[in-house]
């Protein structure tokens, strides 16, 4: 009886990750890129709902799911903004490290490095 390569495996593992044309990944960073575009054309969140655009979405990728006006405005932008929240702490932490690095111990001054 003939088994599949490896690679056939592989592929079934990858499409089940799909949802519509893309992974779950791509989904997810296909909904951050329309929240900039929004966000950068200083558009509405309805804006997606647009028959132009669903036009284009069913010409590109009929499969493909558009994030809805709430989502957009809702789970998605609350999903960006924890993201540049936890990227503006880690800097902060990074360069309040840098700043403080050495110390000196005979008059407590601190000096950057």
């Amino acid at each position: 009886m003939w088994e599949a390569p490896p690679h056939y495996a592989q592929a079934d593992a990858h499409a089940a990750k799909r949802t519509s044309c893309l992974t779950v990944k791509e989904q997810k960073d296909f909904e951050q890129k329309m929240l900039q575009a929004v966000a950068l054309g200083n558009l509405p969140f309805s804006f997606v709902a647009l028959a132009p655009l669903q036009a284009a979405k069913q010409k590109l990728c009929p499969s493909v799911e558009l994030p809805s006006r709430r989502a957009l405005g809702g789970r998605i932008l609350n999903d960006a903004a924890a993201a540049a929240d936890a990227k503006a702490d880690a800097e902060l932490r990074r360069s309040r490290h840098g700043a403080y690095a050495r110390s000196d111990s005979t008059h407590g001054k601190i000096y950057s490095t």
